[in-house]
């Protein structure tokens, strides 16, 4: 449905103007999360609607709502989410009132991967009518994140966490697009992981995954333009190949002197200091503003490297 811009809506973006966006993690408000019931409703169906056609798809609507049930019950080790007189209500009832973000943030996960995924299916073989289209529905959810300053959007699959919405447009999401674009599967995986493992506090595992993305992004750019390098050739070894074959001009050497060496370490150096390698007797603690550095670095870097193979 259309997001209209209301009064209070116009009235409270006036009176932020200017001023910094800050985003919160750790709390979700009741008109989010009702915003959120009503665009699930109309994108996987409402089985509380009386009227003829709503009762002969009444099932199809049920297992939807059953298999969002399930998938969430089955992670969480609970037999029921909450209370409610059909499988739709009791899905509702927990996105309203569990009090822990993380959980709800994993059922909005899953909701929208069925979305996403199913619903699309559906909608591609014209086996639904009167339900909002997947894109129009996750595009409201991430309008919502937004509206209420919630560090999160929904990509592929997955709930990722923004560190500002600034690195987030400019560096997260363009490196996610063009990862999909242009066909670099492995690469993308691993930087949507690296996402999920830092949303949940795996700062280690983020920045190891990080690193994988990025040296996997070379290393497809490489296979594309049948560049050859070893198996186990580390970042440096394949900026170095990146260099060689003018993938970045060579007459940008002299304006981007402390390119090579940002690329190479900036990236690699921190995850072998703190998420590469045994950390003794001794637990190495990595915090989240160091994690979330090395995301917004290589998404950077990715973008950089993507865009010069896209155009070259």
């Amino acid at each position: 449905m259309p997001i209209f811009q209301t009064f209070k809506r116009r009235k409270e973006k006036a009176a932020m103007a200017g001023k910094p966006v800050i985003y919160h993690y750790d709390r979700l408000p009741e008109p989010f999360r009702v915003q959120v019931a009503l665009i699930l409703r109309d994108s996987v169906g409402n089985v509380e609607l009386g009227d003829y056609q709503a009762i002969v798809r009444r099932g199809a609507i049920e297992r939807r709502w059953t298999s969002i049930h399930d998938m969430l019950t089955r992670e969480l080790g609970v037999f029921r989410l909450s209370q409610g007189t059909t499988i739709q209500e009791v899905c509702i009832n927990y996105l309203l009132h569990e009090q822990d973000v993380d959980a709800v943030l994993s059922f909005i996960e899953f909701s929208f991967r069925l979305v996403d995924r199913y619903m699309r299916l559906l909608h591609d073989r014209k086996e639904v009518s009167g339900l909002i289209h997947p894109d129009e529905a996750i595009r409201e959810l991430n309008w919502r994140f937004r509206e209420h300053q919630i560090g999160y959007q929904y990509r592929e699959g997955l709930i990722i966490e923004m560190t500002s919405e600034y690195m987030h447009s400019e560096a997260i999401e363009p490196a996610l697009s063009l990862l999909r674009e242009l066909d670099f599967q492995g690469a993308s995986q691993e930087f949507l992981e690296a996402h999920r493992h830092y949303r949940q506090r795996n700062t280690k595992e983020a920045i190891r995954l990080a690193l994988n993305s990025f040296e996997s992004t070379m290393k497809t750019i490489c296979d594309k333009r049948k560049w050859e390098y070893s198996q186990g050739a580390s970042a440096k070894a394949l900026i170095d190949i990146m260099f060689e074959n003018e993938l970045i001009p060579s007459e940008l050497y002299s304006h981007f002197g402390g390119l090579r060496s940002v690329l190479a370490d900036g990236v690699s150096t921190i995850r072998n200091r703190k998420g590469g390698h045994g950390q003794g007797s001794h637990v190495v603690e990595v915090p989240d503003y160091l994690a979330s550095y090395v995301l917004n670095l290589t998404a950077s870097n990715i973008v950089l490297l993507v865009e010069a193979h896209k155009h070259k």
